[in-house]
């Protein structure tokens, strides 16, 4: 006759086995989960360069990338002084190509954001696709301040 406490100690580890293999098995899917969600990795064609620093000390730089099938710009812009209203107008040329487009953030104290591929809500106005007849290598970028107001507080 085999003995009950064995018999309950047996299918006590077998729980624990598939109790620990359940575990590893949700950790490995949810770790692929996360890196399904995670941002796109670009192929940078022109890495960050300086375009110009407000009078109010914000830092703008900017990066052209190709996010999947489309070049896109993507803006770095730290905010280095107080609360403030930064607009300014980007100037970007590929041969005889031009195409001009206004920006606007409202930014705190020590702001700093990066533009991404496939960036949603506040982010997705740090970047701007290339329209086509754009040969991403070539691209120059010029900036032109427009206004910005620090608010004293």
């Amino acid at each position: 006759m085999e003995n009950p406490l064995e018999t309950t100690s047996k299918s006590t580890k077998k729980t624990r086995w598939l109790g620990f293999g359940a575990f590893l098995l949700y950790c490995f899917i949810s770790i692929g989960g996360l890196h399904a969600q995670s941002p796109e990795t670009p192929k940078v064609i022109q890495d960050w360069q300086f375009l110009g620093e407000a009078p109010t000390q914000v830092d703008i730089d900017y990066r052209v990338v190709q996010c999947g099938s489309t070049p896109e710009i993507h803006l770095l812009v730290f905010n280095e002084g107080l609360a403030q209203t930064l607009e300014f107008e980007l100037s970007v040329q590929s041969g005889s190509v031009n195409l001009k487009k206004t920006f606007r953030y409202e930014l705190a104290l020590g702001e700093m954001n990066i533009g991404e591929c496939n960036a949603a809500g506040k982010l997705a106005d740090y970047q701007l696709d290339l329209p086509k007849g754009y040969d991403p290598a070539s691209i120059q970028a010029q900036i032109r301040f427009l206004n910005s107001k620090e608010e004293t507080k």
